[in-house]
């Protein structure tokens, strides 16, 4: 879901409570951007979007989030969310059911770490 010019969503968990958190923080972006005049930069919707799942801590949305854009420097920029609105930055992510299947070729690709190589390492130094 594209929420700024330079700022995209994606998420995984419930649909519908995706639907109503992307209707509810593009209504929150319009407003910001009547009242300010210009768009929201993705840091500006990265706290947003914290500070939104954050005040649904008690019934919160179902839904495991990603937002990923360009900073203001025009370098790409990903932050993952808990259910709660707890959030990092973070070079790559993934999230949802395939999460254990994606990361370690991730990992290997984007960081050239080769897990199985360690355990088999680790494995033959035990035997």
């Amino acid at each position: 879901m594209k929420l700024g010019p330079k700022t995209l969503l994606a998420t995984s968990g419930m649909y519908a409570d995706f639907i109503a958190l992307g209707k509810y923080l593009k209504t929150r972006l319009q407003n910001y951007e009547f009242n300010i005049g210009r768009s929201a930069n993705t840091k500006s919707i990265s706290a947003l979007l914290s500070n939104t799942l954050y005040g649904k801590r008690f019934f919160p949305y179902y839904t495991f989030n990603i937002l990923a854009g360009l900073d203001d420097n025009g370098d790409g920029i990903v932050y993952g969310y808990d259910a709660i609105g707890s959030y990092e930055p973070k070079a790559y992510l993934c999230q949802g059911s395939g999460l254990n299947l994606i990361l370690p070729i991730l990992d290997n690709q984007l960081q050239g770490k080769t897990f199985y190589l360690i355990f088999f390492l680790k494995l033959s130094v035990i035997l």
